[in-house]
Order: structure tokens, then C-alpha cells, then sequence
């Protein structure tokens, strides 16, 4: 027999209740997989669902690229979402791996920072990646243009290609390798 599913799980057939998925991690749509809606209007489906989380008492979920002894990510409900569905819904973990292995180094080396901002624009299927810091210690570890008061760009990557969306989006990353939407503090 098949366990009956619902919206954030499945039912546990002994007991009758909802069971959620693995971690309590609620399901969210994918917005690409509804093909009823035109490509701009799933890629606006999606970033307006990123403006909806507002933080939950929901575990954050671990990100890590390839072994865990390079660092690990703790990623909220809002990052998790944004990595599974960004990438016109085929997810952009490619993304958080090179949070893990270039970002999280730099950040150890920055003890006065607090957090990173991880700032990602998007424009017809190029990206820049960037991490910015509030400190003029960060400015020291990589030279590039900035306002005379931050924020430090300390680290920049350009993508020549990508599946995501038009975007200027913006995630914070925390000392202890916490990443959220601004919207989730």
C-alpha cells in the first residue's frame, strides 16, 4: 500500500497524522515545474516566495561540498528554498558549494566581521558573485572599487553562464557559517 501524501509530508497510517519531511523541513511549490505560467512569471513566483520567509523555528539544514572537513553551511528555511528551487527549479547547489570552498576560507580570515554579505546579480544568464563586509579590515584582502564607507567587497567571482533568473538578490553569511535571507533576521 501506498503512504498517502500530503502537502509537508506524508501520513503516517498507524497513527493518522502528518508526518513532515525528513529534518521538518516543510515542502515548498517549485514554481518552474507549473507549466501553466510563462518563464518570467515562474521566475517572479519564485523570488516572491523568497520575499515571504520571515525565519521559523525549523532546524537549519547542513550544506556541505564533498567533506565536511572544508566547512559547512547551516542553511535557513529561506537559503534551503533558494538552493532547491533557484537554477529554474533544478536548484543551485553548485551555488553553496562555492560558498563553502571560497567564501567560508576568506571569512576566517576577517575575525573582526561579524557576517557577510553574499550579494548574487544576475543579468541575462551571467552572474556576479559577491562578498561584502562591513569593516575596512576586509577592504585589505582584495582590491576593488567601493564607497569610502563599505561596504568592503572582499571577495568577486563572475559566472559566465547560469540557469538563474534576472536577479539582485542578497544572503547573509554568519561567523559560525549560518547563511539566511535578510528578511529571515
Amino acid at each position: 500500500m501506498k503512504t498517502p501524501q500530503v502537502p509537508h509530508g506524508v501520513i503516517d497510517m498507524r497513527l493518522g497524522e502528518e508526518i513532515t519531511t525528513p529534518l521538518g523541513i516543510p515542502r515548498h511549490t517549485n514554481p518552474y515545474e507549473d507549466e501553466s505560467l510563462t518563464e518570467g512569471a515562474q521566475d517572479h513566483r519564485f523570488l516572491e516566495t523568497l520575499s515571504h520567509f520571515h525565519g521559523s523555528e525549523l532546524p537549519p539544514v547542513r550544506h556541505f561540498c564533498v567533506t565536511p572537513a572544508l566547512g559547512e553551511l547551516m542553511l535557513s528555511e529561506g537559503a534551503h528554498y533558494f538552493r532547491e528551487f533557484g537554477g529554474n527549479g533544478n536548484g543551485c547547489h553548485w551555488l553553496f558549494d562555492i560558498f563553502v570552498t571560497e567564501v567560508l576560507p576568506l571569512f576566517k580570515k576577517l575575525p573582526n566581521e561579524a557576517l557577510l554579505a553574499l550579494n548574487i546579480f544576475v543579468d541575462d544568464g551571467k552572474a556576479i558573485l559577491q562578498a561584502a563586509g562591513e569593516t575596512p579590515e576586509a577592504d585589505s584582502i582584495l582590491e576593488l572599487p567601493h564607497p569610502k564607507d563599505g561596504p568592503y567587497v572582499v571577495w568577486q567571482r563572475r559566472i559566465g553562464f547560469t540557469d538563474l533568473c534576472d536577479m539582485h538578490f542578497n544572503l547573509w553569511m554568519f561567523r559560525d557559517g549560518h547563511v539566511i535571507i535578510p528578511s529571515e533576521y
